[in-house]
């Protein structure tokens, strides 16, 4: 039974193998990657000295490499990276209904904090924040209320510290 590395593992067995903000990685962290995304697709096992590659062609056309980028922060990435990668999808922050459906469905917040967090974000209608901004907002706020701030007042400052204000307006 092969036991390896989850993109040794996913290359393979044909699955997919997400590699998050591959942009903070070194250069040198990714040269192991062109030979997994070219036609060769395969990968050496540097303990063992084996060449890891798909079992079989079905193995070969279901095998998927997916990434993010965190843009902003990291390095560049190298051009034999880029040239290599596929399909480039960017996706935006959501919009600020759907970060209250998140915080409700997510957390468990009474229904008071919901109407301020929602009351905050319409004073504040070109702020963006991610979900995981929001749910950080939403913690923080809610701390800070049961530790006697008023909500709006936990709110903003919650909203200050995850830096929306300084990085992140349209």
């Amino acid at each position: 039974m092969l036991r390896a590395s989850p993109l040794a593992t996913a290359l393979y067995e044909g699955g997919i193998f997400f590699l998050n903000e591959i942009n903070r990685m070194p250069e040198k962290s990714l040269s192991v990657l062109s030979s997994v995304l070219d036609k060769l697709q395969h990968v050496e096992a540097a303990m063992t000295g084996l060449r890891i590659g798909p079992k079989n062609e079905r193995a070969r056309k279901k095998f998927r490499f997916c990434c993010a980028l965190n843009p902003g922060s990291g390095y560049e990435l190298p051009q034999y990276i880029v040239e290599r990668v596929g399909m480039i999808i960017q996706v935006g922050y959501p919009s600020h209904e759907d970060l209250i459906q998140i915080v409700k469905g997510t957390l468990k917040c009474n229904e008071n904090m919901l109407r301020a967090i929602e009351h905050w974000l319409e004073q504040h209608p070109h702020q963006n924040f991610s979900a995981r901004q929001m749910l950080t907002v939403a913690n923080f706020a809610t701390n800070r209320s049961r530790a006697g701030a008023s909500l709006s007042e936990a709110i903003e400052e919650a909203a200050l510290g995850v830096g929306s204000f300084s990085t992140r307006k349209h």
